[in-house]
């Protein structure tokens, strides 16, 4: 016991793998057509904005202006007016003219592209709506910086920025994009017999977007979004015009704050934030000069309640100010509540989801409206799912108060939905088929058109039918993986993937006057302007770690400018090549991007007047790090 000797053991070595997090989401059931615009395809327009994107990638029908210039969307045969584009749950829709112009939105700044086709009702738009919105990321610490050049056969030039911190309770990411150019090209005018150089078309896009998030513990997260963006741009003549002086300046600020808690079985979401505009327009050849500062205030809580495993009810109340601040009487301001009841898994195939509103104005009366939706599974990997509704779209600012012109008796249009449609998901070794058809049928009353001699003014005068099919096809297959020897390890063989992707999107829309207030309206079982009856786009792409390859191909049909289908643009179809090539350097990457549109140079014109550019080139170069 006195003579205690000292005792050694070895010493343990532990050796831990990093911590790997994968994450995931829960597939939502459909209950109306939607389409989710994944990264692989908006990673080849990081330098661009939205047009080009939608036109190529989407059923939406895009009607551009010129490159550079105003583009307006169309879906299922609605006016531009009864769409929507809404960011982090506020809509963008300007409160004056009811339009969003997405030629200002760059697609990068932005991870969730969600288009939804069919009505929505917390934002009321009868056609459809484009959802923008980004993620939050609160795994372990880390930096993410990206920095983007890009450059057009146009003479347009591009810059983007990216620059994001997260940790387990922040996260912030910083996005900036700058462009500008000259937008020229040589433009045919056939009745001419000549090629005349665009001029006038100059543009520049200047954009801020700031992402902040806090999670103050396990139930409450505040968010903070803020979006600045300038655009100026000339807008040059059209075939008919020898000149054009006109010049465009538009202004905006964005702000979304958001509030969630969830704790046990409730759930609740505030939202509150401001979408102030200025807008400009000056034509010195007509001596024309306007402007508009225009403001929009949204307020929004959801309380959500989960009853039991498979069922859940929510109320939410809304409300909105609009007010165009230079007229004191020019304001419009809404408020709503909602009740919504979804219950899923009924017999374990069915699930159902009701929505009743009500929202009351300061202007005019608002009817009730409703939606309920059903989703069956019919066998392994097909579902069926049907949505009937009632909605309608209230008056915008300038159709109530536009000096001269507005009409302050307007009334909504009122719509009545019915969608059903099938999907079909089939994975199976390497392959995986996703496939969606949907029919749809709506009639709208009181549609609101302008007409008048000297003067135009707004008129509840028309009821308008929508039927059509819409088919979208996804088929992705991994073939023979490529193996190599590592260039700095010789006795290490990489194995690298390759993937052949087949996509396939198709509209058919019938949209055409079915009533008129208008004594021999020749308008009657005629399609509305500007809706191509049919759209058929297809791509083809192939990848592998290093590189990507697509070739897109997308036909537009006849679109009637006048509502008696005495005048029409041509069909045209535009062929497209995409190019990517990347390569790692430790924690940093390289992608060069190259991209040939309109590889066939087709002349056509989205808009009569606007002669869209031939064959064009653009380069792009993405450099990102990571830590």
């Amino acid at each position: 016991m006195v003579c205690q000797p000292k005792l050694f053991a070895q010493v343990t070595k532990e050796k831990k793998l990093p911590d790997i997090i994968i994450q995931d989401k829960k597939i939502k059931k459909k209950f109306s057509a939607s389409q989710q615009i994944d990264s692989s395809t908006t990673r080849f327009y990081t330098q661009n904005t939205m047009p080009l994107l939608l036109q190529l990638h989407s059923n939406v029908f895009v009607k551009n202006y010129g490159v550079g210039s105003l583009s307006t969307i169309s879906l299922r045969g609605s006016s531009a007016a009864q769409t929507s584009v809404t960011w982090q749950g506020m809509q963008l829709n300007n409160a004056m003219t009811g339009l969003s112009d997405i030629s200002s939105i760059p697609v990068s700044f932005f991870e969730n592209i969600n288009i939804e086709y069919g009505n929505n009702m917390q934002t009321h738009t009868i056609g459809g709506s484009i959802q923008l919105s980004n993620e939050t990321n609160f795994d372990s610490t880390s930096k993410d910086i990206r920095v983007g050049l890009g450059y057009e056969s146009l003479r347009n030039q591009s810059l983007f920025l990216s620059s994001s911190y997260h940790s387990q309770k922040m996260y912030n990411q910083l996005k900036a994009f700058i462009s500008s150019g000259k937008n020229e090209y040589v433009t045919d005018y056939l009745d001419k017999n000549e090629s005349i150089l665009l001029q006038h078309a100059e543009y520049k896009n200047i954009g801020l977007l700031n992402d902040f998030a806090y999670k103050m513990n396990a139930y409450n997260l505040v968010s903070v979004h803020i979006w600045m963006q300038q655009n100026i741009r000339n807008i040059p003549p059209t075939i008919f015009e020898e000149t054009s002086a006109k010049e465009e300046k538009t202004n905006s600020f964005r702000s979304v704050i958001q509030w969630n808690k969830t704790k046990n079985k409730c759930k609740q979401i505030f939202l509150t934030g401001m979408n102030k505009e200025q807008y400009a327009y000056v034509d010195t050849n007509s001596k024309i000069s306007y402007n508009a500062d225009i403001i929009s205030i949204p307020m929004q809580y959801t309380l959500q309640y989960s009853l039991y495993k498979n069922q859940r009810v929510s109320v939410q109340f809304a409300g909105n100010s609009n007010q165009i601040l230079q007229q004191k009487d020019a304001n419009l301001t809404k408020g709503s509540v909602s009740l919504f009841y979804t219950i899923e898994n009924i017999a374990k195939r069915i699930s159902i989801e009701t929505q009743v509103q009500k929202e009351y104005s300061s202007i005019f009366q608002l009817q009730w409206v409703m939606k309920i939706a059903a989703n069956a599974k019919v066998m392994r990997g097909v579902n069926l799912f049907t949505c009937v509704s009632k909605n309608y779209r209230a008056p915008t600012l300038n159709e109530l108060y536009f000096n001269p012109g507005g009409n302050i008796n307007l009334q909504p249009e009122l719509s009545k939905n019915l969608e059903s449609g099938v999907t079909y998901k089939h994975a199976r070794n390497k392959s995986n088929l996703d496939a969606e058809c949907t029919a749809y049928q709506r009639e709208v009353d009181n549609w609101i058109s302008w007409f008048g001699n000297a003067i135009l003014t707004p008129h509840n005068i028309q009821q308008v039918e929508s039927k059509g099919l819409e088919i979208n096809t996804n088929y992705h297959i991994q073939l023979n993986a490529l193996s190599h020897q590592n260039k700095t390890n010789p006795t290490r063989t990489e194995v690298e993937p390759k993937r052949l992707h087949v996509g396939l999107l198709y509209a058919y829309t019938l949209s055409y006057t079915k009533e008129s207030k208008i004594t021999n309206d020749f308008s009657i079982g005629k399609q509305i302007p500007y809706v191509p009856r049919y759209q058929f786009k297809t791509n083809i792409g192939f990848s592998t770690k290093k590189i990507d390859m697509k070739y897109v191909f997308a036909y537009t049909g006849y679109r009637f400018v006048t509502t008696d289908e005495s005048q029409y643009l041509m069909p045209y179809k535009t062929s497209n090549l995409f190019f990517a090539y990347r390569h790692h350097i430790r924690r940093s990457s390289m992608e060069y991007t190259f991209k040939a549109l309109n590889l066939f140079n087709e002349r056509y014109e989205s808009i009569v007047g606007r002669i869209m550019p031939k064959r064009n080139y653009s380069i792009e170069l993405l450099y990102h790090f990571h830590s």
